[in-house]
């Protein structure tokens, strides 16, 4: 990253770049480096637009991507001007880790859940949602969903990195009770499932 840049910042950019560049096979490196092959520059456009959508202003994200505001507003629009970016900034974006997914304007829990849970097999994140709203939320717990509940309790237990996202997810927007019975809920079941092992 280019200039000094607050912690917050820092794990944004760095957390923005690392996931875009992936989803190009393109090192965080040659996103801020000189290179400008069209894949490159595709995929710097759709980092400048996912930071923006994340609240970025232009002037940030070309300083912390060497970039002059200018060109960060050409990327803005190259990516609202074709659809294949656009796709690909909404299906990154669904991708974030739970600290820059936050950060988005009038994002609700149920579309966080949805961005954090959509690589999740449907099945398994049904069953997710339905031990969320009825063992943590207190949405109503329906009898013949007991199973289902059960089956997502247990995904989050084998899952400890989904499970940490999960509890960022509950403490921003429900509150740290929420998040600590995620995981004194999930920490009992790994217990109890490691001594039926043995």
């Amino acid at each position: 990253m280019h200039p000094a840049a607050s912690p917050s910042a820092a794990a944004l950019y760095t957390s923005v770049l690392t996931t875009v560049g992936a989803h190009f096979q393109v090192s965080v490196e040659a996103i801020l480096g000189p290179r400008r092959t069209a894949h490159e520059v595709a995929c710097r456009q759709v980092c400048c637009a996912i930071l923006a959508a994340l609240g970025e202003r232009p002037a940030s994200i070309g300083r912390h991507l060497g970039r002059d505001h200018s060109t960060v507003i050409h990327s803005l629009a190259a990516v609202a001007r074709k659809p294949e970016l656009g796709r690909l900034q909404t299906t990154i974006l669904a991708t974030l880790p739970p600290p820059a997914l936050l950060r988005l304007p009038n994002l609700t829990l149920d579309q966080a859940l949805a961005a954090l849970l959509g690589s999740t097999p449907p099945a398994d994140a049904l069953a997710i949602r339905r031990f969320l709203a009825a063992d943590l939320l207190g949405r109503g717990a329906r009898p013949d969903q007991a199973l289902s509940r059960v089956h997502g309790a247990y995904y989050l237990a084998a899952h400890p990195a989904l499970r940490a996202h999960l509890q960022g997810v509950l403490r921003h927007f429900v509150g740290q009770s929420a998040s600590q019975a995620l995981a004194v809920y999930t920490d009992r079941l790994q217990r109890q499932t490691g001594a039926w092992a043995h």
